[in-house]
């Protein structure tokens, strides 16, 4: 199925961008255009080094030491589909994460599969990240350390002539994390 984030500004098709659409918007648009980026998303990944278990109002199994395995999938798709950038929108981390060990280990065991595709990671910080981590400290974190120390895991990215990314941090004025 087409899908459109804002109109006038990128058309999605799957997970690729098939076109810059500018105000040019047209859903006539067909496959034969080549993509200007293609690119993978991942979400709330939530990893802990912990048991299986339910989630906070026990209605619905978390799986989360197969949240490694799952990006491993998702990495493998993307290589087959030409990915050149990630776009990772939060959670990468569960909450329960310092129940088992320090948070910034799990942090790294994750970090370390996304280094094994060598793409760049665009992330976002997610509310999970702040239940283990002082907003200072995961700014310092391997998560946005090819930023400037300045950071404030916000910041703009272009990826390819024509497109630029603006990554906000919807966390930078919560409580989250203080």
């Amino acid at each position: 199925m087409d899908n459109m984030i804002q109109q006038g500004i990128l058309y999605l098709k799957g997970m690729e961008t098939r076109q810059f659409l500018g105000n040019n918007y047209s859903p006539e648009i067909t496959d034969s255009k080549k993509p200007l980026l293609t690119f993978g998303v991942i979400v709330d990944l939530q990893y802990a080094n912990i048991e299986d278990g339910y989630n906070w109002n026990g209605t619905k199994m978390r799986y989360y030491r197969s949240s490694l395995s799952l990006l491993q999938k998702a990495m493998k798709d993307w290589k087959q589909n030409d990915v050149k950038i990630i776009l990772q929108l939060g959670d990468l981390i569960d909450g329960f994460c310092k129940r088992a060990e320090e948070p910034i280990d799990c942090l790294n065991r994750i970090l370390d599969v996304f280094d094994e595709g060598k793409w760049p990671v665009l992330s976002v910080v997610g509310n999970h990240e702040l239940y283990n981590f002082k907003k200072e400290s995961l700014y310092k974190s391997r998560l946005f350390s090819k930023l400037p120390s300045s950071n404030n895991a916000y910041y703009t990215f272009s990826p390819c002539q024509g497109l630029k990314v603006c990554v906000l941090n919807t966390y930078e004025i919560s409580a989250i994390g203080e």
